[in-house]
């Protein structure tokens, strides 16, 4: 019977991150208002739109509130386990999809008897970078953490 190695990772907060999305959010909220610079009040809803989706998005990644960003993910003989800052967690999760490269791995994640789906970022400041590097040889060829 074959048998998985247990594989855990802590996951922090990435700076290339915050750096994407300050850029993008900037970028974004620049040209709408080049473009809508004669209606201040659409462009007024559209700085406080872009500023609130921003709030948002930095708080899912744990750069402002980390209650719910995710901090520990967790693979044991092929069922993962996703673990929040808040103290709550998903189990019983299986694999669906990843993309990996030597920057960012995403991990598509289905919760087994939901339809619902989680995505995983983690981009390569945000862990340890042997940890990092043993994720992607393990979401490339699974069997290689098999015994």
């Amino acid at each position: 019977m074959e048998r998985s190695i247990a594989y855990r990772l802590d996951i922090g907060r990435s700076h290339y991150l915050l750096g994407y999305f300050l850029l993008v959010y900037l970028m974004m909220t620049l040209t709408l208002v080049i473009l809508f610079a004669d209606v201040i009040l659409l462009m007024a809803f559209i700085v406080i739109s872009m500023a609130i989706s921003l709030i948002l998005q930095l708080q899912k990644y744990g750069w402002l509130n980390r209650g719910h960003a995710i901090k520990m993910l967790i693979c044991n003989e092929g069922i993962w386990t996703v673990n929040y800052f808040d103290g709550s967690s998903l189990a019983e999760l299986e694999l669906k999809s990843s993309y990996v490269s030597p920057l960012i791995t995403l991990i598509h994640l289905k919760i087994k008897g939901k339809w619902r789906k989680i995505t995983v970022v983690i981009l390569s400041d945000a862990v340890d970078s042997e940890l990092f590097r043993q994720l992607r040889v393990m979401l490339r060829d699974p069997k290689t953490f098999q015994k």
